[in-house]
């Protein structure tokens, strides 16, 4: 009996340690327990030892394996490419799978998904809990797109050794800040968009683009660039505004240019001032050295110290020491230096300190001028050439002169008030000439009245006093007709004296 309890434990302990020696001390494999071990020392371990992966299976279903060449734990796929390998895996039957079974025996398999797509990670805390919607996740969507997901009320940061960036639970990305208050905020740091290459679409350079709507189907509506180009259409050297072509809208290039020399053009890729507009340009006020516009200008008030070029100027107000345009529109036009008008001026109110030209002037009040000349073309441009019409108010001689090419000098007023011309012929009313006179129910007023009205007045009846002439002066054609009344008056007088006078002669005999 006790031989049998001692062969027994020999064969029993020759089988235990044979597990590891195997008679020749070498380590072997011993049953693993599921429940937990105890003892285990380095030789211990779960895996392989020839050339084949580690598996892990749950309903005979491989879920996870580990890469028997590298360290490349692959979950969901049988070829890990990275030390970790994520890949979604479909079950034909997911356990939990709901079957829904219509009136007409047909079945439908509901499976749970999220909205986002198939969630491939997520990582969790004590502090997030650890159901579907706590902690972080990345979902892989139905199509090919990946959603890295913050599903807490808190913040997700990304950070290198210099820094990084977050994005808060309002979905506001903040560098520098933890307290971002727009869709981007930046503190202390710029944005930089530099040319690599031609490769941006749209854009030679990289432009910020901006649109209402915008996405893979439409064009936005605005973009902004950076060009270094010599190319004397397309290129120029600084922050180019421009339009994008497509979508019913035409490329426009230039809109707004703001030079590397600190010069804004408007239309123009060359700015050569510190404004300089390609079109038309309307301003309430506008103050300025120098200003050229190849279309329109509207303003209500402008002062300009230096130049002004523009096709048209529409101004209320206008101060300009030089000023060169096709068309003057005007209220009012106070301008120091130089007026060139290559069209038509038309003002209310033009007040001209240097000089005026133009082919046509359309003054509706008044026009104050040091000098006024009026020609044709060529006498207008060419100041060497004699004027037909030329003012001069400050001229101590011939303040005002007329001519003619054929006569010369034809009308003339001198700086003294004295006007000289060949002659003036005057336009009066049919009825306001003293034939009337000479009508036989004219009144001609007796001669004793008419000495009687002289005594008590000092002049004619009817003919305006020295007071009145001083005050009022005297309308020529006006003044011609009373003088030919009175010269009429005198010849009715002289009649009626001759008709006294032969009757005399007839009462003393015939003689």
């Amino acid at each position: 009996m006790h031989m049998k309890k001692i062969i027994f434990l020999l064969f029993f302990g020759a089988f235990f340690i044979g597990g590891y020696a195997q008679f020749d001390f070498q380590p072997v494999a011993v049953p693993w327990n599921t429940v937990g071990n105890t003892g285990t020392t380095n030789l211990n371990f779960l895996g392989t030892t020839d050339c084949k992966p580690l598996i892990f299976k749950t309903r005979n279903t491989e879920r996870m394996r580990l890469s028997q060449n590298h360290s490349f734990l692959g979950i969901g796929l049988t070829d890990p490419q990275a030390p970790l390998h994520v890949h979604h895996q479909l079950d034909e039957m997911p356990c939990g799978e709901i079957i829904i079974v219509d009136g007409n025996g047909d079945s439908t398999s509901v499976r749970s998904t999220s909205m986002l797509g198939r969630k491939v990670l997520q990582l969790t805390t004590p502090e997030t809990g650890f159901a579907n919607h706590n902690g972080f996740s990345i979902f892989s969507s139905f199509t090919k797109d990946v959603t890295l997901r913050q599903q807490e009320q808190g913040k997700f940061f990304i950070e290198g050794p210099g820094g990084g960036f977050m994005i808060s639970p309002e979905g506001y990305i903040g560098m520098g800040t933890a307290l971002p208050k727009q869709k981007l905020h930046i503190v202390d740091g710029n944005v930089v968009i530099s040319k690599t290459s031609a490769k941006a679409p749209g854009s030679t350079n990289g432009s910020i683009l901006f649109g209402a709507e915008y996405n893979s189907n439409t064009i936005p509506v605005w973009g902004i660039e950076y060009l270094s180009s010599d190319d004397p259409v397309e290129g120029g050297y600084g922050l180019n505004f421009w339009k994008p072509h497509g979508g019913g809208q035409s490329l426009v290039n230039h809109a707004l240019f703001l030079a590397d020399n600190c010069n804004v053009g408007i239309g123009t890729n060359n700015p050569l001032a510190k404004l300089d507009v390609n079109g038309s340009l309307s301003a309430d006020a506008l103050t300025a050295q120098r200003v050229n516009i190849t279309e329109n200008l509207n303003v209500q008030d402008a002062t300009i110290d230096r130049y002004l070029n523009a096709e048209e100027l529409y101004a209320s107000y206008a101060r300009i020491n030089l000023l060169s345009v096709d068309d003057l529109y005007a209220t009012y036009a106070n301008i120091d230096g130089y007026l060139d008008v290559e069209a038509d001026i038309r003002v209310q109110n033009a007040n001209i300190e240097g000089s005026l030209w133009a082919q046509n002037a359309n003054i509706a009040d008044r026009i104050f001028a040091k000098e006024l000349c009026i020609g044709d073309e060529e006498a207008l441009w060419d100041p060497d050439y004699s004027p037909l019409i030329k003012i001069n108010a400050h001229h101590s001689n011939k303040a005002f002169v007329i001519k003619s090419w054929m006569f010369g000098e034809v009308f003339t007023v001198y700086g003294d008030g004295l006007v000289c011309t060949r002659e003036i012929r005057v336009s009066l009313q049919p009825d306001c000439w003293p034939d009337f006179v000479f009508e036989n129910d004219y009144e001609l007023r007796p001669l004793n009245e008419v000495e009687q009205f002289i005594i008590e007045n000092k002049h004619l009846p009817n003919v305006p006093s020295a007071a009145e002439v001083e005050a009022n002066g005297i309308n020529l054609g006006e003044m011609n007709a009373i003088l030919l009344q009175k010269v009429e008056e005198l010849t009715l007088y002289i009649i009626q004296m001759q008709k006294e006078i032969d009757e005399l002669k007839q009462a003393k005999g015939g003689k």
